[in-house]
């Protein structure tokens, strides 16, 4: 498994109730490496997560 990370996604815009199908293009793959603005790093008790 990939390390843990946070994965950018985008929105699919659409009507509620009726949104497109997601596609790579909103929920792009997980990187193999997780670059350092994205990796989710445990700390003792605590976990960061990016913005």
């Amino acid at each position: 498994l990939p390390e843990s990370q946070v994965v950018r996604t985008t929105v699919r815009g659409g009507t509620p109730g009726a949104a497109p199908a997601l596609t790579t293009t909103n929920v792009p793959p997980m990187a193999a490496t997780a670059g350092a603005g994205n990796a989710i790093t445990f700390t003792g008790t605590s976990v960061a997560i990016p913005n």
